[in-house]
């Protein structure tokens, strides 16, 4: 389940029914740099959204890329504290190069954790897709406050 923020105020979240990752490595330049690719499908589950029409397809839309960006900032920024606090790869980056480009991996892993693995570029890309809608209507929420 992830929440985020209406652009008019209240929460809508997302139930998420499937989730596929893919994450690819590569070296350019002797640099290396991973790609990770989210693809997620998922129903709206709780709105308490004002004035937020579920039926209007560009809704959707905005609650598509606002979930996109929700999932992607919390995903740089667990990358971004392990790497700088910790400088630990928990994530199997180092072996996604390795699987990549072994030979460049012979020359990287003696540095990795200190060197390369802290400053290391990983680029993000998520897709949410919205399958299915939960309430349509006004929350009984908004009822009671008036």
């Amino acid at each position: 389940m992830e929440h985020t923020k209406c652009p008019d105020g209240g929460n809508v979240s997302l139930e998420i029914i499937h989730s596929k990752t893919k994450s690819r490595g590569k070296v350019v330049q002797g640099k290396p740099q991973i790609d990770i690719n989210v693809q997620i499908n998922g129903n709206i589950s709780e709105v308490e959204c004002r004035d937020l029409n579920l039926l209007d397809i560009k809704t959707i839309k905005m609650l598509e890329q606002l979930f996109n960006d929700r999932i992607k900032s919390i995903m740089e920024a667990s990358i971004h504290t392990v790497q700088q606090k910790f400088g630990a790869d928990i994530f199997g980056f180092g072996e996604i190069i390795h699987r990549s480009n072994p030979r460049a991996w012979k020359e990287l892993r003696h540095d990795w954790d200190e060197r390369y693995f802290r400053t290391l570029p990983v680029n993000i890309r998520v897709s949410v897709n919205i399958q299915r809608l939960g309430t349509t209507k006004d929350s009984f929420l908004k009822d009671m406050k008036e």
